[in-house]
């Protein structure tokens, strides 16, 4: 087609552009893109075999039904006229198109604009051509007011790729076979940023051996996607914070914690095993939003560990608390051999929750590896309830790295020097040390970092309460 021109219809027609499907004679089947052709119609065709598109179209206020393409690098093009794919395209509707056996993309639409996908289909887009372009079965470039609803794809490498979408809905949305078990992408879909995604229904049946289905990889995105429901997992993803947000897909039923969480571990007698089950329960925790808080009850006496344990992640944040409860006579002791170790927070990256140890003993033992494992600190929050930090020889070193903050009440103390940098918090100040019969009184803070606060606290550093020592900050 050439100049233009409104209401175009094409209705039951089956147009091939060669004589078989590996003998295209043409760069297209029905190409209408010098200009924008508006308000066209095309019913029930098939457009089959192109050296570059089957159809190629520059238009708006569209509707393709039942339209199928196959055997060519792209199928239905949808973009604005000119050799760059410029312009808009605005209001097209596809009901129950199918492209099928592209090398490259099924669908593949520029700059678009409230445009809908209705039962619509891509199966086998696989690029077996060497030419390096990576195939999906949907791509669109830009994504503005874009729904596709009940769609799907079978037998490709991989399901759709978005570069900027702002308004982009997929609601029930079915694959089969999708990935390559012996060479697995490293994604099924990709969203490279913009904002304003929501994401329900995706049935990933038979996936192969992709390692995300889902991927956002633009820092310069803002908050980009919405996952309704429990589809997509929070461990099936893989993003950049960007400039704005350090979680840029919220998942909104796993996004936060419905209840509290409390659970009991039993000491197996085994450091390795109740290494794993401590592990496992502070899973709970991981990718999560807590509006309550997740309570893991230590047994009474020594609880041995040999790995190290995270109590968070880099996903983990909210008003609720990460909460290691000890028995209330003071006598729960987590023990640390081997490599084993706690972790308040995630190296070089922040975790947006407070944690609380209450009435733990955390005890640096004679066959822990290193004099830099045992208690890890690094960006939490993190407050002791009558809990302390010793070692067998008062030698060992806890560390830290990063900015983290720990808080001591006036019955907890830390007996062990410090490797790295940290801030203290206590519960007391004075000018004067208390007497060795008193506990530490409530108090106000004293943290190291307010240029407002007494620059002189005291610390117990003695089981006894005999040993008062004079923290002079300069």
């Amino acid at each position: 087609m050439k100049g233009g021109g409104l209401y175009k219809k094409f209705e039951n027609l089956s147009i091939w552009g060669g004589a078989t499907a590996t003998a295209p004679n043409c760069n297209y089947v029905l190409k209408g893109s010098d200009t924008y052709y508006p308000n066209m119609a095309i019913r029930q065709c098939q457009f089959y075999v192109a050296k570059k598109d089957c159809v190629r179209l520059a238009t708006f206020v569209t509707l393709l039904e039942q339209l199928q393409t196959a055997y060519s690098p792209r199928g239905i093009v949808i973009a604005g006229p000119g050799v760059n794919d410029s312009g808009v395209c605005t209001s097209v509707t596809l009901n129950s198109c199918y492209a099928l056996n592209h090398t490259e993309f099924g669908y593949w639409f520029g700059e678009s604009t409230y445009m809908t996908f209705n039962s619509c289909a891509a199966d086998h887009i696989i690029n077996d051509t060497g030419n390096g372009v990576i195939a999906y079965p949907y791509y669109i470039d830009i994504a503005r007011g874009v729904a596709l609803n009940g769609c799907g794809a079978e037998g490709s490498t991989r399901i759709m790729k978005v570069r900027v979408a702002q308004g982009l809905n997929i609601n029930g949305f079915m694959t089969l076979s999708i990935g390559n078990a012996t060479t697995p992408p490293d994604h099924l879909i990709r969203i490279d940023g913009g904002s304003s995604t929501t994401i329900s229904g995706l049935w990933n049946h038979n996936k192969l051996g992709a390692t995300y289905v889902l991927s956002l990889g633009n820092t310069f995105s803002a908050e980009s996607v919405t996952i309704l429901d429990q589809s997509i997992f929070a461990t099936e993803v893989t993003y950049s914070s960007n400039w704005r947000f350090e979680n840029p897909i919220r998942f909104i039923m796993n996004d936060f914690s419905k209840k509290t969480q409390d659970n009991t571990l039993t000491n197996t007698g085994n450091a390795t095993t109740n290494t794993t089950n401590l592990a496992n329960l502070t899973k709970l925790a991981y990718d999560t939003e807590l509006v309550h808080d997740v309570i893991i009850r230590l047994p009474s006496g020594d609880y041995e560990i040999n790995g190290t344990v995270y109590l968070c992640n880099s996903k983990t944040r909210g008003v609720g608390r990460v909460r290691l409860i000890g028995h209330a006579d003071g006598t729960s002791r987590i023990v640390f051999s081997g490599d084993g170790g706690i972790s308040f927070g995630i190296p070089s990256q922040l975790s947006s929750v407070d944690i609380t140890v209450e009435n733990v003993e955390l005890y640096l033992g004679p066959a822990i590896h290193a004099s830099n494992k045992g208690v890890l600190f690094y960006k939490a929050n993190v407050a002791f309830a009558n809990a302390k930090i010793t070692s067998d020889d008062g030698a060992k070193q806890y560390y830290s790295a990063g900015q983290a903050t720990l808080t001591l009440d006036n019955n907890s103390r830390i007996m062990t020097p410090l490797y790295g940098a940290i801030e203290v918090a206590y519960s007391y100040k004075a000018t004067a040390a208390p007497t060795n019969s008193t506990k530490l009184p409530a108090g106000t803070i004293f943290k190291a970092s307010d240029p407002n606060a007494t620059r002189i606290g005291w610390i117990n550093t003695a089981d006894n309460g005999a040993n008062w020592l004079p923290m002079v900050v300069t």
